[in-house]
């Protein structure tokens, strides 16, 4: 039987060979989680819109700045995107969000 020998070469290749095979498997894992963002509807009505709280309006915002293509009634992209803003600015037509009791 033949001893080999441990060198630092073969330690440093063992630890990249078991951090290639560590990410490998991480990949996959975080791929799979999605955000509440990424999990919103792409398309709204022009009512449903205008019932929606600030808050989501926000997020659809959010969502848009995040490449997410977010369309309010018959509008084009980039006119769902300056309606979104235009409601985030002047606060009409949405619904406030209202705290019961206080």
């Amino acid at each position: 039987m033949t001893r080999t020998t441990h060198t630092p070469t073969r330690g440093l290749g063992a630890l990249v060979i078991g951090a290639t095979l560590a990410a490998t498997v991480a990949l996959p894992v975080s791929a799979m989680d999605y955000s509440q963002i990424e999990m919103m509807p792409r398309h709204y009505s022009e009512a449903s819109f205008n019932q929606l709280s600030e808050h989501d309006i926000h997020m659809i915002d959010v969502a848009q700045k995040r490449g997410q293509r977010v369309l309010i009634g018959d509008r084009t992209p980039s006119e769902s995107r300056a309606y979104v803003d235009q409601a985030l600015n002047s606060g009409d037509g949405m619904m406030q969000v209202t705290r019961s009791g206080s």
